[in-house]
């Protein structure tokens, strides 16, 4: 088994065991005394074998044979639950009173009634509570999560589930009718924890159906509908062999999740074609079924929540899940089952509580009176005001400056006075949100806080034409669902702030398509506020995919222009290192989030790998026509090529390690270069990001 990771330190957390079954015995107790950080100090349980055989495990804990005696004894930071369901709900409200942090075992309580006076007291007690959810934490599910979050499936169109096994022969209270044990409390409240964490819509419906062979109700299915149209069938059973299986059905691939035997199967819609497609489909299949055969077969999520639950309290932190609301809500879903099963009906359930209203901006200048922005420009607040400003003199140049929202982005701790009111008086309006987390993170909550229809954004290391704002308004307005402009090399002067700029840029120099257009640029391109709002949740994710937000528009039937009018200037690393390093750490994110984004099986990658030294020579050959283009410095010419062919050789090395190795830290290395661009250019090109003060203009 497993131990739980965790620092030691000379204050570890004290710990109750109540309850010292088979469950406790085979997997708390064990994992609780391995804790460097943890110190099992009482085990509580009225059956006098069990007693014993736990208190063999955890030489230096206490024995009670009652849970309130245990609690008395005082000297306690947390307990963890292992008692048979109807006893959950009075020993947990009796821990919390006693001032204690609770890990409750899975289901919450035998009933919602039950469950709703374990949540009221949680609530009032400012005290961690977490619910034994231990599935969450299975890595299988980070597959689901991941598939979900950056639209891998394609839209959903159904779910189906299945937990069988036989009877638990442990615990002679799940024999007992009177304990109101069935297939349902003891396998469904997993699966429906994980759906109401995956799914980000309600349970509004819930249909059951309920069947006795041997034992009561030892056979159910249940049809969840949530509030966004999706339906969910689950099977649990009593009296089968052993399965525990998830099956995600999308318009583009289903993704299959074995628990039991912890396998994922990743089927696309359209299956590859021809002799070395089928041979990568063939090759893929059994390096996944590989790989599937040596993962390991103990259950791992058990050590990784107990192990979060022993930090959060040791940090007193109440905010970790799932927690006793996750337990609460999977507990109505079985309520409204049971209900269901009894009436023979649907039952359907209460309108989630509203939530709480994303941030809103707080103005720097106010909107002018009866305007409306035809623009958001979106900015990261990071970089200090006056670093932003020579980025930003060119926007109060626009055409269309008077129509322009700029909404500034604010990190916690990023400082707000240095703002020029005098400045940002000359836009529409001037805005700021702040939110806790990184941009990147909270990319829908920073679109849903933009005033206007359209939105762009927006780097501090550009310097667009004073059209340029009109002409991506213009592309949008006319149905397009996204449109950028051309791009310049706002530093030309040198061998690597060429390579910089051809090869992440090179496409939208000189494109061969403007409306329709093959692809449009996300930062400094401008996107429909609608069309990014009914992305959902799932727009950040889609953002730190490559390539992932262009693509699902692109699937969804949007068009995309590039403006045959405006032009923005990207200043690009001039610096030798530094323009060496962002190509290799380019290419190794490329490369990366394609592996993950695509689910390579592992020969895929290795021909990827040996494709390494094609890739660059091709591109090369792609970028000459932008070296050569008229007014571009022709003694540059031959030192440019052979730093464009060192550009693409690291590119491509990145590509390598991409595919062999993921991504590492190549991300935020490149956010260290995007937001401190003046650290990596020549002295020659610092005069693009003059500080001068407003006044002086």
């Amino acid at each position: 088994m497993t131990a739980l990771r965790g620092a030691a330190t000379p204050a570890p957390l004290r710990v109750v065991v109540i309850g010292a079954g088979h469950i406790a015995r085979l997997v708390h107790i064990p994992l609780l005394v391995a804790a460097p950080d943890v110190l099992v100090v009482a085990i509580a349980d009225p059956a006098p074998d069990n007693l014993n055989a736990g208190l063999q495990l955890a030489p230096t804990a206490r024995g009670f044979s009652d849970t309130r005696a245990a609690l008395a004894a005082g000297g306690l930071d947390a307990a963890v639950l292992t008692l048979p369901s109807p006893l959950h709900a009075e020993a947990a409200i009796a821990a919390l009173r006693a001032g204690l942090h609770v890990y409750i075992e899975k289901p919450l309580a035998n009933s919602l009634p039950d469950a709703e006076r374990v949540a009221e007291v949680w609530r009032a007690s400012g005290r961690v509570g977490m619910v034994g959810f231990n599935f969450r934490f299975n890595p299988l599910f980070d597959e689901a999560r991941a598939a979900l979050n950056q639209w891998e499936l394609g839209a959903l169109v159904g779910i189906r589930t299945l937990f069988v096994n036989q009877r638990p022969r442990h615990g002679e209270w799940r024999r007992d009718p009177a304990s109101g044990n069935n297939a349902l409390l003891e396998f469904g409240p997993h699966h429906i924890d994980m759906l109401l964490h995956l799914i980000p819509s309600p349970v509004v419906e819930v249909k059951a159906f309920s069947h006795s062979n041997t034992d009561p109700q030892d056979l159910n299915t249940l049809l969840l509908r949530f509030q966004n149209g999706l339906v969910a069938q689950s099977t649990f059973a009593f009296g089968a062999p052993i399965q525990d299986s998830y099956e995600f059905l999308g318009d583009k691939a289903i993704l299959r999740i074995n628990r039991h035997d912890l396998s994922v199967e990743f089927i696309p819609a359209q299956p590859r074609r021809g002799k070395i497609g089928r041979l990568f489909a063939g090759l893929s299949g059994a390096t996944r079924g590989l790989a599937n055969g040596l993962r390991s077969k103990a259950e791992p999520s058990f050590a990784l929540a107990l192990d979060a639950f022993v930090q959060a309290a040791r940090r007193n932190d109440a905010t970790v899940h799932p927690n006793i609301e996750d337990g609460l809500a999977t507990q109505r879903v079985l309520d409204a089952a049971a209900r269901s099963i009894a009436t023979g009906a649907p039952v359907s359930l209460p309108a989630p509580p509203i939530q709480a209203q994303p941030p809103q901006p707080s103005f720097i200048v106010e909107p002018k009176d009866g305007s409306s922005p035809a623009l958001t420009i979106i900015i990261d607040k990071r970089t200090p005001f006056a670093a932003l400003l020579p980025s930003l003199r060119p926007l109060s140049k626009q055409t269309i400056a008077s129509q322009i929202e700029l909404l500034f982005y604010a990190h916690e701790g990023d400082a707000l006075a240095d703002l020029d009111h005098e400045f940002l008086s000359r836009f529409e309006r001037c805005t700021v949100l702040r939110h806790p987390g990184t941009y990147s993170e909270s990319v829908y909550t920073t679109v849903h806080a933009a005033a206007a229809p359209i939105v762009c954004m927006y780097e501090d290391h550009v310097f667009p034409s004073p059209d340029w704002a009109a002409a991506l308004v213009s592309e949008c307005q006319s149905g397009c669902v996204a449109a950028c402009t051309r791009v310049a090399n706002a530093n030309p002067g040198s061998i690597w702030s060429e390579v910089g700029f051809a090869v992440p840029y090179g496409f939208w120099t000189d494109p061969l398509h403007f409306d329709p257009a093959d692809d449009v640029m996300v930062s400094n391109g401008a996107y429909r506020r609608d069309t990014l709002m009914a992305l959902g949740g799932r727009l950040s994710a889609l953002m730190r995919r490559a390539g992932g937000l262009n693509q699902v528009l692109r699937d969804n039937g949007g068009r995309f222009a590039i403006a045959r009018t405006g032009v923005i200037a990207h200043a690009n690393p001039s610096r030798p290192l530094a323009a060496i390093r962002l190509m290799f750490d380019v290419g190794r994110t490329y490369a990366s989030r394609k592996r993950n984004a695509t689910r390579m099986g592992f020969p895929e990658r290795l021909f990827y790998v040996a494709l390494g030294p094609i890739v660059p020579i091709q591109r090369f050959v792609e970028r000459l026509p932008i070296m050569f283009s008229a007014g571009r410095n022709r003694k540059l010419r031959a030192r440019i090529l052979f730093g464009l062919a060192v550009g693409f050789m690291c590119e491509g090395l990145g590509r390598m390690a991409g595919y062999l190795f993921g991504e590492g830290r190549a991300a935020q290395r490149m956010e260290s270069i995007d937001f401190d661009r003046r650290r990596h250019v020549r002295k020659a090109d610092l005069a693009l990001f003059a500080e001068e003060t407003v006044s002086s203009e």
